[in-house]
């Protein structure tokens, strides 16, 4: 009663006292500070209330009362439990959460009941008391200093001050001294000192010191403090909270106190001498800083009225004035003067003295130098006295330059000059002085006139040093000199008997005089005269002859000089060699005068002829003319032609000179224009040109003429080429221009394309190409691509308005034997056909190539079988062992497992080895079903409740039911011809024996059994119906039992469990409609629940088998990462390299390019034509010997080659009849060898010991080896042994001839020695002969056919990485495609569709639990006497599995699995059999997901341990 009276009086307030109104909803929150979980949630927040006529807001300064103590704040929000949306919401209570005030006391939110909100208190009443919670807090420190030594803001302090103990005091608002804080902090108060000096770096803590209150006997105290360094400091004492950093908190006003005052240097004690700037000079001022400094070391200024003095010992020392700079003391100007005896300098000891210090004096010891210039003399000669100098003399002067102390100077720029003045043309002289020392000297180049002396004034200064030294002036006069000043030439005119130029009438040959004379002739009588200043001539002694010299002649004769005579000249050959002629004499003023001589031509001797362009194209004039010009006997060109010659006295003559015109004559030369030669080669041409008995020839060069013919270089007219298709033609394509007469033209820039036949491909694509300076173009290698036949490759060119057409190529293309094209497919059951679950029939796969023949070096790791479903790759087969290949390149897939679904399958195989990716075409597979073994509905009908009333619908069990005769694993038998009948009969469920027969109801018409015809399997059954009034238990359960009868069955000895179909009896039509409806419900909740988790088995089945298969790729890309190892790449690139297919491609690009250039490498290759093309793919031609071995060493390739010279070109045949075919086609002209005309067992063993191994012990000189071990096959091997075995027999080669000696002479000893040959190209006979050119290689590039070279050993390794590359890229972009679908797949768990459907999924079973609970509520529990199974919920409706998806005697998934994926035990299945009223009650269990009822006796004889689990072999073939 006490509970219904507060349940009541709770209604009431919420439905009826609702006096808060709450406005301004804001938001819904989830409250973590309320500890019941279940009122968390929803709190609705909203910014306004009014209770009582006032509003109270967001904001709002309240009064919380009635909580100890009295709390004061500021409202943050209302809250009111309950999910409100609306803008306005009565309550009649809530909560309200307020930020504590004073804030600076308080910092936290706290949340009331609206009821001990105080209504009455008003704002100012609240500000009121809040003032007088904030006095409570700290405002000022008391600061005192106990011990003295105060200090004052602003204060100056002496360096060695003490700054005297303190003691502070925290004062509150009202005054009073506290030591921590009030309210609900209650934490303590300390005092922080801080001690900083300011200093240029920045500010730097001294001192930083924290005080707790010492309660009763001390407030906060600090001890003293004592500065020792100058500066600025600032003191700091500010209050704090413990455990807080200074200023931290929402105390954000403590109070501090700040002092600053300044520590000054204390009185000066000494000095120090700071550096000096030398170097130090006398006379020269210099700068002295001194420094003072206090007892601790601070500097300080120098005292007023004190100066310091200087001294040097034997010297002046005086200074200018003092200045204060920084710290310093500088003494400025300071200046030594005394004597100083070298230029190295004097070492001193100065003083330096400071009255009134401690330390009052300090010496140093310094390096005085001389001083700079300071005054300039000059020798000899004065201010009043001139100097006297000979003409062309020399001028010396001597300076001396002296300092202020008069030692010498000495600067770095001493330099004086001299400057001479009073006649043009004169020089400026200038030295540098040494030891103040310097010495002027030039000779004055003055001229005089009329030998009157010329006074020169010089004037002597330093430029450097002009405002220091004064400048001096000397007198110079200069007087005539008796010395050579001229030198005259004179010859004698009737000597020169050419034109002479420049030679006055008395025979004097002026300066710069041309005197023209013939080529090669002599001029002599040349005298010559020398003269002084004054004009009177030299007399010519033995002293002033041997200063002559003259350019014409090596060397002068002494007494013809005397005389006054100079040597003949010879005029030059060459008229255009001017002859320049100086005479000069080497005295102290040289003298020389000069004049020229200028050949002139001779007579005409001989004939030159020359041309801008000595080519002449055939049957084309030569384009620049022949120049012809004439010369005289010493070669020089003479230019009056046209005074010299007529047209008629030319004559041209040439051997092939077909016509000329008629001969040009100029002033200079003679031109002859179209030249033209009747000859059709190209070569040189000689012409002769003749001037009476004068005559010259010149040589044309012969060129082809203009381009008519186009072919193909290294290849005949029409010569087919047989390629395989996409193959490379062996040649380049190298297209060059020939002439009419088959002479290669070398014109440049013709355009070149080449035309194809229809369905040819030329890859790359050429495009057309300009021919280059030899009348080439290079197409390169081409590869081609067509169908098989016969194609032509046809060049053009096109020159002017003229087409070209070349010569054709023909390209055979042949079908590529080793290329896949296709892949045939052969079944043995011919239509492939196979029961589900059975083994799929085998199928024999050939791999067919271009040919059309099966692809011998197909592998079975390169093909595979695809089961496909529509358009879907369902599974993935590889073929059987190895051992099952059928034969080279077909594979014999067997054994493999059919799908458990009937139906037709499609077949695909592919063949890809990483080139090509060929594909068959599609065989479809026939899936029939297995043995029937069951009889199941297509659709399973609802469980039902009938009533034995009048109404047909409530009497109905079930309607137009299709029963259908199924395998073991869904798949229907319909299309076998099985006939007979289906038995149907009423019984009590699970046919228990303890009903009695009346108590079973009954069909209409009052039977129990009937029968429904089987047709093909198929039984269909349009309606059942119990009769009106039939008997039955009310409330009980039973059953409608469907029974094969079938002959055919019976005769193959199949057995078909009988099929029940459970229904819910009932007396009473309402509670029949009311069980027809859950029942009904239930039964769509169990169907949705069965494909929730079908879908949910399905999706994890290719969850896992996406793993699977991730797992076997990643294992088969592992062994190719191993693999790849052995083709030279290191561990660690190849973990580079295989992170993404990316980089393998572009590593694959890489070496194929290595590859590339390696295959196209220049290497020796075999020149020989090979067998015709129509023999090329003929297996009984093997070939010609030359092209069956290759050698790499160069040296012995040469010499076999050369050893074997008549045999490279026999062709070898495995038959004489084929020998004989192919002598017949070649007309007898190719040597031919067959290989079944050989005596094999005559042969020597190919792997037999050299012959020297059993005589000799140790190995002999020279490497021998069997020659026959240095040929690598290219194909056949065991045929080309055979032929090398016949033609070399034990040919053994060595290095050199005198091995092969020494090897042959200990040979004949014992046994016989075979042919030796050697690699530097000798060898010797059998028979011992040697010697010769008959047993001498000639050199390899003269061979006319050689063996080839094989290709480097790295290209197959390249060819092998390529391959294992290209797997791995396939395998990596298959790894990586799996990982993204199991990636998807891990997202979709987790997506919100699949949540979803987990959840519905849950939610349907809790459904079907409480339908269960409704259904045994109305259904009454079984009376004592009945004798029927255990009762359970009414309409239990069995899920039979779908088709295709589950086996028929697997577990049914009618009851959904639980979160941890566990299905409910047997035991929780079955039920107690419970006494009944004497009617029957169907079983339950089948509705709450057991195997009873029908669904259990249906299913028992087909469980999967008796069955071999189908459902497991299902599972490891979607696997």
């Amino acid at each position: 009663m006490q509970r219904v009276f507060m349940d009541w009086l709770k209604e009431s307030h919420e439905l009826f006292d609702k006096q808060v109104r709450f406005t301004k909803f804001t938001k819904q929150i989830k409250r973590t500070d309320v500890s019941q979980k279940r009122l968390q949630a929803p709190w609705s927040v909203f910014e306004s209330i009014e209770w009582d006529g006032k509003t109270f807001q967001k904001g709002q300064l309240v009064r919380i009362h009635r909580v100890m103590p009295v709390v004061l704040g500021r409202v943050k929000r209302f809250m009111l439990f309950g999910d409100y949306e609306e803008g306005e919401v009565f309550a009649t209570g809530g909560e309200i959460e307020i930020s504590q005030e004073p804030a600076s006391l308080y910092s936290e939110s706290r949340v009331f009941p609206l009821s001990k909100l105080d209504r009455s208190c008003t704002a100012k009443a609240i500000e009121q008391l809040i003032a007088e919670e904030e006095k409570k807090l700290p405002t000022s420190l008391d600061i005192t200093f106990p011990d003295g030594n105060p200090v004052k803001n602003q204060e100056k302090l002496p360096c060695d001050s003490i700054l005297g103990a303190i003691g502070v005091e925290i004062l509150n608002g009202y005054g009073d001294p506290m030591s921590k804080l009030v309210g609900e902090r209650q934490k303590q108060l300390m005092v922080e000192q801080r001690i900083v000096h300011h200093t240029p770096g920045g500010d730097k803590d001294i001192v930083k010191l924290c005080s707790r209150h010492g309660g009763k006997k001390w407030a906060y105290w600090f001890g003293a403090v004592e500065f020792r360094s100058v500066g600025t400091y600032t003191l700091t004492l500010q209050a704090t909270v413990s455990g807080e950093q200074s200023g931290a908190g929402t105390l954000t006003s403590l109070p501090s106190v700040k002092i600053k005052f300044t520590v000054v240097e204390g009185k000066p004690v000494k000095f120090s001498v700071g550096v000096l700037d030398g170097p130090f000079r006398i006379g020269k001022p210099f700068q002295m800083p001194i420094s003072l400094h206090d007892k601790l070391e601070n500097r300080t200024p120098l005292p007023t009225g004190i100066a310091p003095t200087l001294s040097i010992s034997g010297m002046q020392v005086s200074f200018k004035d003092t200045t204060k700079k920084g710290g310093e003391c500088i003494m400025n100007g300071v200046v030594i003067l005394g004597k100083v005896e070298s230029a190295n300098g004097k070492d001193v000891t100065l003083s330096v003295q400071i009255p009134s210090l401690n330390i009052a004096t300090q010496k140093m010891k310094i390096r005085l130098l001389p001083g700079t210039p300071g005054e300039l003399s000059v020798t000899p000669g004065d201010d009043d006295t001139a100097v006297n100098v000979e003409s062309g003399s020399k001028l010396e002067l001597h300076c001396f330059i002296k300092d202020a102390a008069g030692n010498p100077a000495s600067d770095n720029r001493m330099t004086v000059n001299c400057k001479l003045s009073g006649a043009p043309h004169l020089e400026t002289m200038s030295a540098a002085a040494t030891n103040g020392e310097v010495v002027l000297s030039c000779v004055p180049k003055v001229a005089l006139k009329n030998m009157k002396p010329v006074v020169l004034k010089a004037v002597i200064d330093m430029p450097h040093h002009r405002n220091a030294v004064s400048s001096v002036e000397r007198q110079i006069m200069i007087v005539p000199s008796s010395r050579p000043a001229s030198i005259q030439i004179h010859c004698q005119k009737e000597l020169c008997k050419a034109e002479v130029r420049g030679i006055s009438d008395d025979g004097e040959i002026n300066g710069d005089s041309e005197l023209a004379l013939r080529a090669g002739e002599i001029l002599s009588g040349l005298r010559f005269v020398l003269l002084d200043e004054g004009g009177r001539e030299v007399a010519l002694t033995d002293d002033v002859a041997r200063k002559l010299r003259v350019n014409w002649v090596a060397k002068t004769s002494l007494e013809q000089i005397k005389k006054g005579l100079l040597p003949d000249i010879k005029t030059p050959s060459a008229v255009a060699e001017l002859k320049f002629c100086q005479v000069s004499f080497a005295g102290q003023t040289p003298l020389d005068t000069s004049f020229s001589i200028l050949p002139m031509a001779g007579p005409l001797t001989k004939l030159k002829c020359i041309s801008t362009n000595n080519l002449v194209r055939i049957e084309c004039p030569a384009q620049a003319p022949l120049i012809v010009t004439l010369h005289d006997a010493q070669g020089n060109q003479i230019n009056r032609v046209t005074s010299l010659l007529k047209p008629a006295d030319i004559t041209v003559i040439g051997s092939d000179l077909a016509s000329s015109d008629r001969p040009e004559i100029t002033n200079e030369c003679v031109k002859i224009r179209n030249i033209q030669f009747t000859t059709t080669k190209v070569g040189n041409e000689e012409i002769v040109v003749k001037v009476g008995d004068i005559s010259a020839t010149f040589i044309y060069h012969v060129i082809p003429g203009k381009p008519t013919q186009l072919r193909v270089v290294d290849c005949q007219p029409d010569e087919a080429f047989t390629i395989y298709n996409d193959g490379r033609l062996p040649i380049p394509l190298i297209v060059q221009l020939f002439d009419a007469f088959g002479n290669p033209c070398a014109l440049e820039g013709i355009r070149i394309q080449l035309g194809k036949s229809a369905g040819l491909k030329l890859s790359p694509p050429v495009q057309h190409q300009r021919t280059d300076a030899n009348g080439r173009v290079n197409f390169g290698f081409t590869s081609v691509r067509a169908d098989r036949g016969q194609y032509l490759i046809t060049p053009r060119a096109t020159y002017g308005q003229q087409t070209i057409v070349g010569a054709n190529l023909r390209v055979s293309i042949e079908p590529d034997p080793s290329k896949a094209v296709a892949v045939d497919v052969t079944c043995p059951d011919s239509p492939p056909r196979c029961h589900a679950g059975e083994h799929l029939p085998d199928m024999v796969c050939t791999v067919v190539a271009e040919d059309g023949q099966a692809l011998a070096l197909a592998s079975s790791r390169h093909i595979k079988m695809e089961l496909l479903r529509g358009n879907s790759v369902t599974t993935t087969f590889s073929p059987s062992t190895p051992g099952s290949d059928t034969g080279n390149g077909e594979f014999l897939f067997s054994g493999q497992k059919a799908p458990l679904d009937a139906g037709i399958l499609h077949a695909r195989f592919t063949y890809n080895d990483g080139s090509v990716d060929v594909q068959s075409k599609t065989v479809d597979i026939e899936v029939q079903p297995g043995q029937v073994c069951r009889l199941a509905p297509d659709q399973l009908p609802s469980a039902v409740a009938v009533s034995n009333g009048t109404v047909a619908n409530q009497r109905k069990i079930v309607e137009n039911l299709r029963l259908r005769l199924q395998d073991e694993y869904g798949n229907n038998c319909t299309a076998s011809s099985i006939g007979g009948h289906v038995r149907i009969t009423l019984q009590p469920e699970n046919n228990d024996p303890r009903h009695s027969e009346r108590d079973i109801p009954t069909f209409e018409g009052g039977e129990r059994s009937m029968s429904c015809p089987l047709v093909n399997g198929t039984c269909t059954v349009s309606r059942l119906l119990v009769a009106p009034d039939c008997p039955g238990i009310d409330g009980h359960r039973y059953c409608v039992n469907f029974k094969v009868d079938s002959d055919a069955l019976r005769r193959a000895s199949v057995t078909i469990p009988p099929l029940d179909l459970p229904f819910l009896f009932c007396n009473d039509g309402h509670k029949q409609r009311q069980l027809s409806g859950l029942t009904g419900e239930k039964d769509k909740l169990l169907s949705t629940i069965q494909d929730l988790k079908q879908f949910f088995f399905k999706h994890e089945q290719e969850l896992n088998s996406l793993k699977g298969v991730l797992q076997r790729q990643e294992t088969d890309l592992a062994h190719l990462k191993r693999t790849l190892a052995g083709t030279g790449l290191s561990s660690d690139h190849i973990k580079t390299l295989t992170g993404s297919p990316g980089q393998v491609q572009q590593e694959i690009g890489n070496s194929r390019r290595e590859y590339e250039q390696l295959q196209h490498a220049p290497r020796r290759r075999c020149a020989l034509e090979s067998v015709a093309p129509h023999y090329a793919n003929d297996r009984e031609v093997i070939g010609k010997v030359a092209h069956l071995a290759l050698i790499e060493d160069d040296s012995v390739a040469r010499v076999l080659s050369w050893h074997m010279g008549n045999d490279m070109d026999c062709c070898i045949t495995t038959s004489t009849e084929k020998a004989m075919a192919v002598n017949d086609q070649c007309g007898g002209r190719q040597q031919m060898l067959a290989l079944d005309s050989i005596f094999v067992k005559a042969l020597p063993q190919w792997d037999k010991p050299l012959p020297h191994v059993k005589i000799m012990r140790q190995p002999p000189r020279g490497n021998p080896q069997y020659v026959k071990h240095y040929l690598k096959f290219v194909d056949r091997e065991e045929e080309c042994r055979v032929v090398f075995g016949l033609l070399l027999g034990e040919v053994i080669v060595l290095d050199t001839l005198s091995d092969a000696a020494q090897y042959r002479k200990m040979l004949a000893h014992h046994t016989r020695c075979p042919t030796l040959l050697t690699r530097d190209g000798d060898r010797i006979r059998s028979t011992g002969k040697f010697g010769g050119l008959q047993n001498k290689a000639p050199p390899l590039d003269k061979l006319r056919v050689v063996f080839g070279a094989p290709p480097p050993d790295k290209i197959n390794v390249l060819s092998q990485r390529i391959d294992i590359l290209s797997k791995v890229h396939q395998h990596l972009s298959t790894v990586q495609s799996t990982r993204q679908q199991i990636e998807a797949k891990m997202a979709e768990t987790k997506s919100a569709d699949y949540q979803k459907r987990l959840q519905s999924c849950r939610q349907n079973e809790d459904e079907v639990k409480r339908i269960d609970g409704k259904i045994s509520v109305l259904s009454p529990q079984p009376s004592a006497r009945s004798t029927g199974a255990a009762g359970g919920s009414v309409g239990a409706s069995p899920s039979l599995p779908r088709r295709g998806r589950q086996p028929a005697n697997a577990a049914p998934a009618s009851t959904p699995t639980r979160r941890g994926g566990r299905q409910p035990s047997a035991s929780r299945q079955q039920t107690t059999p419970q006494p009944s009223t004497g009617r029957s009650a169907s079983a339950s269990a089948a509705a709450s997901g057991s195997d009873s009822g029908r669904a259990s006796r249906n299913r028992t004889s087909a469980s999967p341990q008796s069955r071999g689990s189908p459902l497991a072999k299902r599972r490891r073939y979607n696997n």
